[in-house]
């Protein structure tokens, strides 16, 4: 079995739109697999095997235009590695996205509201796609992983946390409406993000003049990074008060 259970519930119990414009939640889901495990195959839920790709996602409403949020996500960092967000373009009905790949799982952000062809809902879609099983049973601390599984509230849980974890680690250029930043700020917080200019001034730099620029970029980016005014706090809050609400 493949494909989306949030919209084959929307198609069969939910609002009808066999999309995943709304909420699904743990409940939501819950439902689904007692309804393919009695309704249409006859087979305990126990035997619904997770084996393949795994998504987890949800909607958030944007303080703004989401792809102007999402196009100052400049890469995703897991320990000391880091790993670069590119754009992907429009293909084959799919809106331009912002993806950052690793070996086992991608992330994945793209406005909902242009992908559902419904302009203007400033609708925030964020997915953390498991390619690898492996990975899904490190989050999970779990090795044999079913539908059962999923589904149980610490699993559901440790998915949410998850979320909220990767969403953190993502290094974002601050986005401040009040053009408070300086030059020197704004260039500080550019280079702790950027993987290709830290290669290339760490080629260019004494260890000590590269480690002392660092420092500084990174202060800067921290102290940027938790003023009220920028919306990437905005959109983080938003989406623990999703989790929050999708685990009902």
């Amino acid at each position: 079995m493949k494909n989306s259970l949030h919209k084959f519930f929307n198609s069969i119990d939910g609002d009808g739109s066999k999309n995943n414009l709304n909420d699904f939640t743990l409940s939501n889901a819950r439902c689904v697999a007692e309804i393919l495990s009695v309704v249409y195959i006859n087979r305990d839920i126990d035997d619904f095997n997770i084996s393949a790709t795994f998504e987890f996602g949800l909607n958030v409403q944007a303080p703004t235009t989401p792809f102007s949020i999402i196009e100052r996500y400049m890469a995703y960092q897991v320990h000391n590695s880091i790993n670069d967000f590119t754009t992907c373009e429009p293909r084959k009905g799919k809106p331009i996205m912002r993806k950052s790949h690793l070996s086992d799982y991608d992330l994945k952000f793209y406005d909902k509201g242009k992908a559902s062809d419904l302009g203007g809902l400033d609708i925030l879609r964020y997915e953390v796609v498991f390619k690898q099983i492996r990975k899904l049973r490190s989050v999970l601390d779990e090795q044999d992983i079913t539908l059962t599984t999923i589904l149980e509230d610490h699993n559901w849980k440790k998915l949410c946390d998850y979320m909220i974890d990767v969403y953190r680690n993502i290094k974002k250029s601050p986005l401040l409406l009040d053009g408070s930043l300086n030059l020197i700020e704004v260039m500080n917080l550019h280079m702790f993000g950027n993987k290709t200019l830290k290669q290339d001034l760490a080629r260019h730099l004494s260890k000590s003049q590269f480690n002392a620029l660092m420092k500084a970029s990174k202060g800067n980016y921290n102290e940027v990074s938790d003023l009220e005014g920028n919306l990437h706090n905005v959109v983080e809050r938003r989406i623990i008060e999703k989790l929050n609400y999708i685990s009902r």
